[in-house]
Formats: structure tokens, C-alpha cells, sequence
């Protein structure tokens, strides 16, 4: 097999691969590459395997240097759930294995990939705060809701009376309010917020079929909002973020 990096002459192949491949995520596409490149300016070290011509395995990391100067590979940041994609077990192994002579080349202090692997090396940051939540969309709506709690059962019957409505986000205007949203939010839970720049590379670089913006309105002013992002079989609720006002935040 030989061992290549990512180069705009072959993203056509890993493009063909990422869409072929069942356990590929929206992370895994070229688009996701290029929101992270332009927002943060990470380089991109996306580790290809291939077995003559065809390609066998997939490793999308990125180069982060943190505060302290200190580098590592991220498997990816700002991103949820991010598998390897692999042929097999065996293919698996040599990306993992080529990922650790490429963080000793970078002097990367360690590698971290948001999923479970078999890695061997001593570079792996091993942590387990990452869960992924599954949600079958397959049933009928009517039984979806009978399984959630009555509670929530009772707070969209509720939301649903206080005149609360929903539309999509179309328009930079829409992000520019969720992005407010998200600093309300994120200074509500003493965390920092995302950049502005994030979302607005998300509008401009992902097609409506890979990520939508969905608005809940009262009296025509959002007062929440959810980014869904779509790839294959998957719809990932991505991020969310709403107003602050006790009042607001009752009507659910």
C-alpha cells in the first residue's frame, strides 16, 4: 500500500471515497476541510491509504498549535464523532501507525481523534467525554414521540400555544442572529463562543442538502436555533443556542 497526504489534485479521489463509504460524516468531506482552513488556519494533515490505485483508508487530522505553542494532531477540531475510514481492520492500523510517525515529525505532543481505536503508540491522548447519541428516524413520527418523556411531550404541546414559530435560515442575516444566540448562550454557560467567521463559512461552503439553520420565533424575533448538518443516512443536531429571558425560555 502507499502512503500519500491530501492535495487539492486528489481530493477528487478522497471526495468519490468519503461518499462511498458507510460510516463517512459530513467531518469527512473536502467542504468541512476547507471551514476549518479558512476560520482557524489549521493546516491539514489528511492521511491517505492506497492499494494500487484504488483508495483504502482515510485519516483527516489537522495540525493545532495551542496557546502554549504546543502542537497536536486533532481528528477534528470543532467537529463531533470523526471515525478513521478504513477497507478493514488492517488498513485501520497502518493509518493509525502512519499518523504516529507524522505526529513525531511534527513534534506534535500528542494525537486525538473523538472515537474509539485500538492505537498503540504512546502519542494517543486516550480521554472519554465523546458519547454519540442515535435517535432511529425510520419509525413513524407518532411513535418517536410516545418514547420521549412526558415532560417534552408537554413543553412542544406548550410552545406550540405560546405561539411559537419556526422557520429555515436562509440568508447571512439568519446567521448573524443565531450567531448572537450563541454568544448569549456560551456567556450563560461561562464558556467562549465560537467565531462569527465559523457560521458564516458553514453558509457559504455547505449546500442545503448538507446543513440547515432552523429558527423558533416569537413575535418574529428569534429566540432560538439549531444547526442541523445532513450526510448520507445522518442528520447531526450540531449545534444550539438561545435567548437568556426566564420569560422567553418558558414558553419552551
Amino acid at each position: 500500500m502507499k502512503f500519500k497526504l491530501a492535495t487539492p489534485e486528489n481530493e477528487h479521489i478522497i471526495a468519490a471515497f468519503v461518499n462511498s463509504h458507510k460510516n463517512s460524516k459530513i467531518y469527512h468531506t473536502i467542504a468541512w476541510k476547507k471551514i476549518i482552513q479558512a476560520t482557524y488556519g489549521y493546516k491539514p494533515v489528511y492521511i491517505l491509504l492506497l492499494d494500487k490505485d484504488d483508495l483504502v483508508g482515510f485519516l483527516p487530522l489537522f495540525l493545532v498549535r495551542g496557546m502554549t505553542g504546543k502542537k497536536r494532531l486533532v481528528g477534528l477540531p470543532y467537529s463531533h464523532m470523526v471515525h478513521p475510514l478504513a477497507r478493514d481492520e488492517s488498513v485501520q492500523e497502518v493509518l493509525l501507525s502512519r499518523a504516529e510517525e507524522i505526529a513525531e515529525k511534527y513534534h506534535a505532543e500528542y494525537i486525538q481523534l473523538k472515537c474509539e481505536v485500538k492505537a498503540k503508540g504512546n502519542q494517543w491522548q486516550h480521554k472519554r467525554f465523546y458519547h454519540d447519541s442515535v435517535l432511529d428516524l425510520q419509525q413513524d413520527m407518532g411513535d418517536i414521540l410516545k418514547n420521549f418523556k412526558s415532560s417534552t411531550r408537554r413543553n412542544i404541546k406548550k410552545a406550540q400555544k405560546s405561539g411559537i414559530t419556526m422557520r429555515t435560515g436562509d440568508c447571512p442575516k439568519d446567521f448573524n442572529d443565531f450567531y448572537e444566540l450563541i454568544v448569549e448562550t456560551r456567556k450563560r454557560q461561562g464558556s467562549p463562543p465560537y467565531s462569527k467567521t465559523f457560521f458564516h463559512q458553514l453558509y457559504e461552503r455547505l449546500k442545503p442538502e448538507q446543513m440547515q439553520l432552523h429558527l423558533a420565533l416569537y413575535q418574529n424575533r428569534p429566540i432560538a436555533g439549531i444547526i442541523m448538518l445532513y450526510h448520507g443516512l445522518d442528520a447531526i443536531y450540531a449545534y444550539g443556542a438561545s435567548v437568556s429571558d426566564n420569560v422567553l425560555l418558558r414558553m419552551r
